[in-house]
């Protein structure tokens, strides 16, 4: 199967790949120079960008949907710059240039290369005097590779899903000969935005994989059901499964030993007040029956789901595990509540891979169970997703100096050594219910800590932030950094944040830089810890002033702002210093005793902020539905007054 890696004692001994397995221990891009290097060095200029008015491109009759659709990608972008509206061909035809898109076009190339034995996402991108091949692994690598050759050569940038930067076609886009070849070191990757839940197309332009498009069965080459896309990895993302695995509904009343006993007491009867069963309510894992009713119920869920390559055994939310002595027991010889999870685990492991070989069995290592094992190892159909819930957010994930980190490190490091499944699940939001647009200084150490975890070998990234949500602190910003160093780590994060700035805000920019520097650098001299259920922005080291400077900033980028589309985003980027305003009657229940010149001055702040909600779609202030943006106006309202 394409997507599968060797697993530690399986190792597929074959030349080919074993010469992949250790081209993958060099860095991407330091091995992609050294094939540029080593091809192009006898060779000139191959290519002018602005000369392509006798040039085609050719898609070979077997390309797939997604090899179809980069070639339309690469005619339309080089149209938006200003370019001819080429021909697209089945087979090179005349005596002008060509660009060969996909494996079947390039064995049609004077480069005559083949991809067969690829990833699903490797690519190649070969440059000569009227030839520009792009081709790699289906059902990705094609796609991505005209992406990456929009990006590295023709300077495209996928700065927001409404606003693609083309620069102009000109002689300066003369492209050296190159043979550059890229193995993205993470296989799994996804950035938690609205954004690229909704707009499949941004997503696949970012080469995020794992959204909600179809994945093939375990197994399969049938290329017809990726799509255009190139479809999703068919790894899911791990989700807290306990309650879908052993439904509370079906076995709590008559069968209360399956679930946990914490500090003495049966937590079977918990429950909400609507009646649903509390989310602390997790398995007792030594219980044989609570084993096999969740093995029956895991591989049930994949024989179910054929295009899905794992099902998650994962702990439910909260912070409960069970005590009970055979649980108990086990826990203590491991170290880590981490010891009866993954010793259940490991069980339905054992009977997946007997019954559906191949396939994964994921979990997480999440809050307690975060700690790996002492002696315990995950089998090898088991995939582990490290959550750093506990990471401080003010300091880089392998900063020495940060207490937090350094123990979250330690950890991620120690499962790095046993597990090889492993993936991390990151937070970049406020994830507290004071707010999703309150400022939140985790910019800073973006590219650091994705490439700490790259270097620990971790080989799949969720980033969690607003996925159903609109008008979110720099969430543009979050999310274009975040897609950009997961699929190439070694790009320097504030190059990438200076570019979007620029490219997002014009001469607007640099208030709105200062204001976000301001931010990080206030809160590093804090000397402050803190973790992503942090709430208030003085919990970060910010406080009045900052709010204030934010204010300042965006009057400032407005008056710079050279059209009203700016001034619009300018607008959208000053819902997050608006609301910050608001902070001390946020959560008031009811009437503030306020002097008549603060609750004038809070009503005008309210205003404001509300109306850039509605302007810019902003539906919830937090997770939950208690925090609808209605309910949010209706309490603030109730604390201060109408307006």
């Amino acid at each position: 199967m394409p997507w599968q890696k060797p697993k530690v004692g399986h190792l597929d001994l074959r030349p080919v790949a074993v010469t992949r397995y250790f081209l993958r221990l060099i860095p991407p891009v330091i091995f992609a120079q050294l094939i540029t290097a080593a091809s192009a060095a006898p060779l000139a200029a191959a290519v002018d960008l602005a000369d392509l008015g006798d040039w085609r491109i050719v898609v070979a009759p077997g390309a797939i949907a997604s090899e179809e659709y980069a070639a339309e990608e690469l005619r339309a972008h080089l149209v938006l710059a200003g370019g001819p509206d080429l021909e697209i061909l089945s087979a090179p035809e005349g005596p002008g240039g060509h660009f060969f898109i996909g494996p079947d076009a390039a064995g049609q190339s004077p480069v005559g290369f083949d991809p067969a034995d690829y990833g699903p996402e490797d690519l190649r991108i070969v440059v000569r005097p009227g030839a520009v091949v792009v081709a790699g692994g289906r059902p990705r690598g094609t796609l991505y590779g005209v992406y990456t050759f929009l990006e590295d050569y023709l300077g495209v940038r996928f700065v927001t899903a409404d606003h693609t930067h083309v620069p102009p076609l000109s002689p300066e886009r003369r492209i050296e000969a190159v043979d550059r070849v890229y193995r993205p070191p993470l296989e799994w990757r996804w950035s938690d935005f609205e954004s690229n839940y909704a707009r499949a197309d941004f997503a696949s332009r970012l080469r995020l994989n794992a959204g909600r498009v179809e994945a093939l069965p375990p197994g399969s080459d049938d290329w017809s059901l990726v799509g255009r896309y190139g479809g999703r990895s068919p790894v899911h993302l791990v989700e807290h499964s306990f309650n879908a695995l052993l439904p509370p509904s079906e076995y709590a009343v008559d069968h209360p030993e399956y679930y946990c006993l914490y500090e003495g007491e049966r937590w079977a009867h918990r429950r909400y007040e609507d009646g649903r069963f509390h989310e602390d309510l997790q398995p007792c894992m030594t219980h044989p029956e609570v084993l096999r009713l969740i093995t029956r119920a895991a591989l049930g869920y994949l024989e179910a789901r054929p295009r899905q390559m794992d099902v998650s055994v994962g702990q439910n939310d909260g912070s409960v595990w069970c005590q009970c002595p055979p649980c108990r027991a086990l826990n203590e010889r491991e170290g880590t509540p981490m010891g009866s999870l993954l010793t259940l685990v490991n069980a339905v492991a054992d009977e997946a891979a007997a019954a559906h070989p191949g396939r994964l069995v994921s979990t997480l290592a999440y809050a307690y169970s975060a700690p790996p094992p002492r002696s315990l190892r995950p089998r090898d159909n088991v995939l582990i997703t490290w959550c750093s819930i506990d990471a401080c957010f003010i300091h880089a994930l392998d900063d020495p100096d940060c207490p937090d980190n350094a123990a979250q490190y330690a950890q991620l490091e120690a499962w790095s050594r046993i597990a090889p499944n492993l993936h991390v699940w990151d937070y970049y939001m406020n994830h507290d219910r004071r707010g999703f647009q309150l400022p939140l200084p985790n910019l800073r150490w973006i590219d650091r800590n994705v490439r700490a975890e790259v270097r620990l070998g971790v080989r799949g990234l969720f980033t969690q932030a607003f996925s159903s949500s609109h008008g979110n602190e720099f969430e543009g910003l979050r999310n274009y950094l975040l897609s950009r160093l997961m699929w190439d780590p070694s790009l320097d994060g504030r190059v990438l944040m200076d570019e979007w700035l620029d490219l997002h805000y014009g001469p607007a920019a640099p208030p709105i830089r200062r204001w976000i520097d301001r931010l990080h650098d206030r809160s590093m001299a804090s000397g402050l810890h803190r973790h992503s259920l942090g709430g208030r922005y003085d919990e970060y080291g910010l406080d009045e002033s900052d709010v204030a400077a934010g204010l300042e900033a965006v009057e400032e980028a407005m008056r710079l702002a050279d059209s009203d589309e700016v001034r619009r985003r300018v607008g959208k980027a000053s819902v997050w210093a608006w609301r910050a305003t608001l902070e001390p009657v946020w959560y008031a229940t009811e009437g503030v005793d306020l002097d008549p010149g603060q609750a004038e001055e809070l009503r005008a702040r309210a205003k404001r902020f509300f109306e850039l909600c509605r302007e810019h779609d902003v539906r919830r202030t937090a997770s939950g539905s208690w925090f609808a943006i209605e309910k949010a106006e209706a309490r603030v309202r109730a604390a201060i007054g109408d307006w």
